[in-house]
């Protein structure tokens, strides 16, 4: 993990997430560059030091998501009930298709042609002390592809959630979702329920 404080609108992330855009992150650990134009969004990722968990050393990642014009997204503006001075405006975007590589150590991974990622794009000035989960799941459907993406827990979501399930490339809008989880996060299924019983 890295954390820039104090960026003071110096890291170039645009406006919305529809411009196109560039966004570099490096410190001696690992860089990070995100970069939109067009339909195309390529992240590009470098952590040649870090161990992984089989006992090699060293990351890489060179992955392009393809944002069709006609895929259907979810915005969401909010603030929070304790200080209307903060705000979270973000955007979910999926299923995105993938292609491109990962390095784990010298062992190079080509992506399957069945491969699906998420935008997550935010930006926002938001509380001090924040619970906040976020789950995303992309599939298949025969070649129909969809997603989930599911939001609890983070700043007033009684205007608006970030809840919907994406299919062919339409949203369709959920409303509250609650994560009935257990208080060690591991010792039984979470279970996810919204408040029309649609989910």
């Amino acid at each position: 993990s890295a954390l820039k404080p104090f960026s003071m609108h110096k890291t170039g992330l645009a406006p919305t997430p529809d411009e196109d855009n560039g966004v570099t992150f490096s410190n001696k650990e690992m860089s990070l560059s995100f970069i939109k134009k067009g339909e195309s969004r390529q992240l590009l990722l470098a952590a040649p030091n870090l161990g992984l968990p089989d006992g090699r050393k060293g990351l890489k990642a060179h992955v392009v998501l393809t944002e069709k014009k006609d895929m259907e997204s979810v915005y969401i503006a909010t603030s929070w009930k304790e200080n209307r001075k903060c705000f979270y405006y973000n955007a979910k975007v999926n299923p995105l298709p993938a292609s491109g590589y990962v390095w784990l150590g010298d062992d190079k991974i080509e992506l399957s042609k069945e491969s699906l990622g998420n935008l997550d794009w935010g930006r926002g000035r938001w509380s001090r002390e924040n619970t906040w989960f976020w789950s995303a799941l992309n599939g298949y459907d025969g070649d129909i592809p969809w997603g989930i993406n599911l939001g609890y827990g983070f700043s007033d979501r009684s205007p608006a959630s970030e809840n919907g399930i994406m299919y062919n490339n339409i949203v369709h809008k959920l409303d509250e979702v609650v994560f009935d989880y257990p208080e060690d996060y591991t010792s039984r299924a979470w279970i996810f329920k919204d408040s029309e019983g649609r989910l």
